[in-house]
């Protein structure tokens, strides 16, 4: 059931693909009958993509993207920016970076330059609850 903050749940897709989280965040096969938990995604008003108590991010050099435990603490705000995310149309977009999720590299996932007809960086979540580029004026 969403909750007040969700913007986004459910698969999180492009066609026939999923990002999917288990032990790494990659892009897989959509579960089409009955989806599991590594394919289930919630994007909330905080701009945090979450699968259960994980959430995407991308740090470093490579710009892969990864997923960690989403502890909202005081102690864990240096990792918060890492972890914040800017839905805009159809783009995810790294709020520390302006570089958009990535499926160009699949498995793999990763962050790259944002480019308007590159259907790597089109993603669909399987219910969109509001307009989500609210997160874009903070």
């Amino acid at each position: 059931m969403p909750s007040g903050d969700d913007l986004g749940l459910g698969q999180l897709k492009q066609g026939e693909m999923c990002l999917r989280f288990d032990t790494r965040v990659l892009l897989t096969t959509c579960v089409l009958d009955t989806p599991s938990q590594v394919q289930e995604w919630v994007y909330t008003k905080t701009g945090a993509v979450r699968n259960g108590d994980s959430c995407i991010s991308s740090e470093g050099e490579r710009w892969v993207v990864t997923a960690g435990r989403c502890d909202d603490g005081a102690a864990a705000q240096v990792g918060v920016v890492n972890r914040k995310w800017i839905r805009r149309n159809r783009f995810i977009i790294h709020s520390a970076t302006g570089l958009c999720l990535d499926s160009a590299h699949a498995p793999n996932v990763t962050v790259s330059k944002c480019r308007r007809n590159l259907y790597s960086q089109q993603w669909d979540f399987s219910v969109e609850l509001q307009a989500a580029d609210i997160l874009s004026a903070r």
